[in-house]
């Protein structure tokens, strides 16, 4: 037997408050799963306004690690509604930045 997933994708605006993003974020998963999705995607650098296409606003990029605090939510956001989730962050591996999706299991496990 065949498994339906209903997809989420989300268009939101940034800005360049990270906390005030995350917070959208969150709350746009949670709509999502009310709204029957079982997989939700999200837009490209979605914690800080979108810069690469302006080389001088390099600098407000917000940046995080995987094992941040703000990953964190999402992982713990996932476990809690029991849905899929791909957030695009910033990530900063060793020196190196990085435009990242995850994928973020029901189970709040990162595994990709």
């Amino acid at each position: 037997m065949k498994r339906i997933l209903r997809l989420a994708l989300i268009q939101m605006s940034m800005d360049f408050d990270l906390e005030r993003n995350l917070e959208k974020s969150l709350s746009f998963m949670e709509q999502a799963k009310q709204a029957g999705a079982d997989l939700i995607f999200f837009p490209e650098i979605q914690l800080s306004r979108f810069f690469p296409q302006f080389p001088s606003r390099k600098h407000l990029a917000k940046w995080v690690t995987i094992d941040d605090p703000v990953v964190q939510q999402f992982q713990k956001k996932a476990n809690e509604l029991q849905i899929y989730c791909s957030p695009n962050i910033y990530l900063k591996e060793n020196e190196s930045l990085y435009d990242a999706s995850l994928w973020i299991e029901p189970t709040g496990k990162i595994s990709g």
